[in-house]
């Protein structure tokens, strides 16, 4: 974990990348969830799981932003407000929440 920080700090105190790059990159600095999915997905190793943020980064913001849209709040209130997803007030009988899809209400 330390090592990752220190390749993080290295990079955001150089001025390599853009704005967004570099934004993205400082917010999950912050965040150890963030960072140990990272390391896990690249076995613990560090320089490897420093190379697959930045360049999932550099992707994402600079190559193909057209590919990552930034409305995932907007979609997920569109489903909502269109009757798609719904809940029950009530639970089941191990207190779980039930949802369900109306699939009627899905127009192509």
């Amino acid at each position: 974990m330390m090592e990752i920080r220190r390749l993080i700090s290295e990079f955001l105190s150089s001025e390599k990348g853009s704005a967004k790059v570099r934004e993205y990159i400082s917010t999950v600095a912050h965040d150890d969830k963030r960072i140990l999915i990272y390391l896990k997905g690249r076995k613990y190793r560090a320089a490897y799981a420093w190379e697959t943020l930045k360049r999932y980064a550099e992707v994402r913001f600079d190559e193909y932003p057209e590919l990552f849209p930034d409305e995932s709040q907007h979609i997920g209130l569109q489903i909502k407000n269109c009757g798609i997803l719904n809940m029950l007030k009530s639970r089941d009988k191990f207190g779980r929440r039930i949802a369900f899809l109306n699939g009627g209400k899905v127009g192509y």
